[in-house]
């Protein structure tokens, strides 16, 4: 007897509960095709059948996604920031978390590794893209990545120009990997992430704590008027007391994954456990973290217990 959509698909807060051993593919494409990005990789686990369908789903979101910004050139650019160690980033990721999004993002951010911005931006110019003026404030990321440079598709004149001109904002990172530029937003909204095997996500989104960190204060005000505990430097507690990025939580499996922050566990700093061996860490070996822009460089606080990650005073890396 075939079990209903219902009995396949249990709805509890957001959570997924699947039959691998009595599970008909059709009913999983039909469960798929609903589920947010958190639910997705959940419903990935239960079996084989299961993890294509959500890998397939997942692929679509992510060309649909970006069919909104480079049109027909989405395979061809996609596969050329990726096989480069390029990623996706920034709060455009949140429409690819939800199978019905309610808002389309007004741009799209991409982040190469040092010496690929110019082959990606050739291939959008031969896609009759057009390369606009960047921004007229002061560059405030120098140490870490090179000015953006924004592209938008050609607006032909009996184009209204709000139909199509969603820019397309590519920043080159001064490094081989491209976690600098993402840290140094110090802007958990910007720290979503998509590359070619993982989705990263730092933001309270797919946090069970509901908590941020905004280094602006209109962006702390508005998150704050969606629910978010927002963390604040003002507030007599650093900022990795409570949300230190050399820990985090994997959610998901290799090649289909999914990380977040998590809180510190104070006990086990107290006493003396490493985590050189977190998800994040072996994330930044692999991604090739091999310079001085480690996970904790931008904790203010010298007391950190993952200061073991700093660069040393004679200017070398800390392994």
């Amino acid at each position: 007897m075939q079990a209903t959509v219902q009995e396949w698909y249990t709805a509890k807060q957001g959570c997924v509960v699947p039959f691998p051993d009595q599970f008909h593919e059709d009913i999983g494409w039909m469960i798929a095709e609903h589920l947010d990005i958190v639910s997705l990789i959940s419903f990935s686990h239960a079996c084989k059948t299961t993890r294509i369908i959500a890998q397939t789903i997942f692929s679509n979101r992510i060309k649909a996604h970006l069919r909104l910004f480079l049109r027909n050139a989405g395979p061809s650019v996609l596969d050329m920031i990726f096989s480069r160690g390029g990623a996706l980033y920034g709060s455009a990721i949140f429409h690819l978390l939800n199978s019905d999004a309610t808002w389309s993002p007004d741009n799209l951010n991409i982040v190469v590794p040092f010496g690929c911005v110019r082959e990606i931006a050739n291939e959008l110019l031969a896609q009759h893209f057009v390369e606009l003026d960047g921004p007229d404030w002061k560059w405030p990321w120098v140490f870490v990545a090179r000015p953006m440079r924004i592209f938008a598709p050609y607006c032909h004149p009996d184009e209204s120009a709000t139909d199509v001109m969603r820019p397309i904002v590519i920043v080159e990172s001064l490094t081989s990997s491209v976690w600098p530029v993402i840290l140094a937003s110090n802007n958990t909204s910007q720290m979503d992430i998509v590359d070619a095997t993982h989705v990263v996500s730092l933001h309270p989104h797919l946090s069970c704590h509901n908590m941020a960190f905004f280094h602006r204060l209109t962006d702390a005000e508005n998150a704050r008027h969606r629910g978010i505990s927002v963390l604040s430097r003002f507030t007599g507690k650093w900022i990795c007391e409570r949300w230190c990025p050399a820990e985090t939580k994997h959610l998901g499996k290799a090649r289909f994954g999914l990380f977040e922050w998590r809180p510190r566990d104070a006990q086990a700093t107290k006493n003396g456990s490493s985590n050189a061996k977190s998800p994040t860490a072996e994330l930044a070996i692999r991604t090739n973290l091999k310079h001085k822009w480690r996970l904790a460089w931008l904790c203010p606080n010298k007391q950190c217990p993952g200061s073991w990650m700093r660069p040393s005073s004679r200017g070398g890396d800390v392994y």
